[in-house]
């Protein structure tokens, strides 16, 4: 038979409002519509699976070296923020034109590098690709340095050692509620070779001084719920120059739940979650942060799937809702809320934080469909349109 899926274009895609363009989608109410009781308690059994979820998610993995983003979400931090990791930057190479950059934290490119930098990737998962591998950039550029070191035939560096030479000496800790992901990440080639160095350092103190600073970059991997009531490990308090927020708020639950009989809504685990962020930060510190947005492609897409909406805005991908009879409640897939930016606002400025920069991000990805299996993604749409919420937040010096 004739199938077919249609869609109203989105107005204004660069500040996502109105509940006409979701009912356009093909939403049967608007995303911001009040759930009944029964959805209340399905959220609350959620709400209490989360962390299981997530260690199903990763354990289905096939590949334990296998890196991935969310849902195909952006995660090049060289890309997302280049101001803030400019030091690592290739020279001269040629990408896609930005518009100027003009948010509080621009820098002169003259600004003289720190000689170190600590950044902690919060909800890591599997591991920020780009993180390991500019960790994995450190280690062979001291190790390059150690063996011209040794060399009496010295080569010249090339021209990725000169750059790393001038970059800060990198320190990263990945931190993820899922004990699963942080195994998976423990057991990643560069993640290996770049926390061997350190038991070597142990086992070897008399090394010269290339290995030395090598092993002295800290790349940890450890297990932490962010919304648990003050989390943050004693070695972490303060201690980030960078925390990174990559689509990692939106998997804890809603911005925030619904009071019962007539009792005040109460705050979600988002809040703690941010608290613990902020305390990791050290003073003049900065949290990095981008998520999915209020009408988001997915957001319209899952609005279609019976069951997948718990509350408002917050809903759980990753089931297959047919034959499930209407008491049934999912015991897979992973939840995700789509935030305004007045929401991300009121969290990062009740814990303490000054707004650099937020602002809806839009992209659109088109596909060619020049095969059947291109055209059946997405139910048969030609296109996607994707919006995020995208932050910058300093801690205040005093």
């Amino acid at each position: 038979g004739v199938r077919g899926r249609f869609r109203k274009p989105l107005l204004n895609a660069a500040s996502p409002r109105g509940d006409e363009r979701w009912l356009a989608a093909g939403g049967g109410s608007s995303p911001d519509a009040s759930s009944s009781d029964d959805d209340d308690d399905s959220l609350t059994r959620f709400l209490g699976t989360v962390v299981d979820r997530w260690d199903g998610y990763y354990k289905a993995m096939s590949s334990p070296t296998t890196t991935t983003s969310r849902s195909g979400t952006p995660s090049n931090v060289l890309q997302i923020f280049p101001n803030e990791f400019r030091y690592w930057q290739l020279p001269g190479k040629k990408g896609k034109r930005r518009r100027p950059n003009t948010d509080s934290t621009s820098h002169s490119s003259e600004t003289i590098a720190p000689t170190e930098l600590t950044v902690v990737d919060l909800g890591c998962g599997l591991g920020n690709d780009t993180l390991l591998d500019l960790v994995e950039k450190q280690r062979l550029h001291h190790d390059e340095k150690e063996q011209r070191r040794g060399s009496p035939l010295s080569s010249s560096p090339s021209s990725a050692s000169q750059e790393s030479s001038k970059s800060p000496l990198l320190h990263v800790h990945f931190v993820d509620a899922s004990t699963e992901a942080i195994q998976k990440l423990r057991s990643d080639p560069r993640y290996q070779r770049a926390t061997a160095s350190n038991e070597e350092s142990v086992e070897e103190p008399k090394q010269s001084t290339a290995a030395a600073v090598a092993a002295a970059a800290a790349i940890t991997a450890q297990v932490c719920n962010l919304v648990s009531a003050k989390m943050a490990p004693a070695h972490l308090e303060q201690s980030a120059d960078i925390a990174l927020l990559l689509f990692t708020l939106s998997a804890i639950g809603p911005y925030q739940l619904r009071g019962r009989n007539g009792k005040r809504p109460q705050s979600s685990g988002m809040v703690n979650a941010v608290q613990n962020v902020a305390s990791m930060v050290k003073p003049g510190g900065v949290v990095l942060f981008r998520d999915y947005a209020r009408y988001d492609d997915d957001q319209l897409q899952l609005n279609s799937v019976v069951g997948a909406q718990l509350c408002d805005n917050f809903y759980v991908r990753g089931f297959d809702s047919s034959g499930q009879k209407e008491s049934d409640f999912p015991t897979d897939g992973t939840g995700c809320f789509f935030f305004d930016l007045e929401e991300v606002r009121q969290l990062f400025t009740s814990a303490g934080l000054e707004v650099l920069q937020l602002e809806y991000v839009t992209r659109i990805y088109k596909k060619s469909g020049k095969n059947g299996r291109d055209c059946s993604k997405n139910g048969g749409a030609v296109e996607r349109r994707r919006i995020w919420v995208h932050g910058k937040f300093r801690k205040p010096n005093n």
